[in-house]
Order: C-alpha cells, then sequence, then structure tokens
C-alpha cells in the first residue's frame, strides 16, 4: 500500500487515482465521460482547485491538480463558488443564514467575522 503524500503548508501538485468498486465499467460511453468530466470542472471551479490534466478510462480516471496557497475567500467570492454546484435559491438562502448569523452577533458560526 502507498504512504499518503499530503502536503499541510502551501501550494501543492498531486496525482489523483480512482478505481471503480468490482471493476465495472461505467466510463465505457461517451455520456458518462462527458457527465463526469462536467462534475469535475464543476467542483474545481466551487474548490479552487486547478486540475492540469486528467486520463478517464473505462474502470478508473487519473487526475493531475494544482492545490493553491491556502487563503480566506470573502462571502461575495463563496457565493460566486457555490453556484457551480448549487442553485441560484439555494445559495440566496444560505448566503441570507450567513449574513444573519453575523448580525446576531454569531461570526465565528458564520466563519468568521464578515469578509462581505
Amino acid at each position: 500500500m502507498r504512504t499518503a503524500r499530503i502536503v499541510e503548508e502551501g501550494p501543492a501538485f498531486y496525482h489523483v487515482i480512482s478505481r471503480v468498486v468490482g471493476r465495472e465499467f461505467v466510463f465505457a460511453a461517451d455520456t458518462e465521460r462527458e457527465q463526469f468530466r462536467a462534475i469535475m470542472r464543476a467542483v474545481e471551479a466551487f474548490s479552487g482547485v486547478r486540475i492540469l490534466t486528467w486520463a478517464i478510462l473505462s474502470n478508473h480516471f487519473h487526475i493531475q491538480v494544482h492545490i493553491p496557497e491556502r487563503g480566506e475567500i470573502s462571502d461575495q467570492e463563496l457565493g460566486r463558488r457555490m453556484r457551480y454546484l448549487y442553485s441560484q435559491d439555494k445559495v440566496d438562502a444560505f448566503m441570507g443564514e450567513l449574513e444573519t448569523l453575523r448580525q446576531v452577533g454569531q461570526a465565528e458560526t458564520a466563519g468568521g467575522a464578515g469578509t462581505g
């Protein structure tokens, strides 16, 4: 078994591989590969991780990623990123709850002092 090579500080590059349970060919058709690619790109946009290259095979995939320097993001940036994964209604509801928590003095619960 491989030893994990996770870097805790600063930017990093990783090779990610995942195999399908039971060695089933779930990525056999172009439609499945395209769905996977769309989800992969949405998660990339949300997370701030940069996908450098990838390969999708019939029963597994490889992804080369760049993890940027860790940093705070503003509420506005969080809302923008959330739109890649969630509907506008869900994002608006979440952002409203976040603002309410900050207004009632629960900035810690909301994730900081407010960077709106």
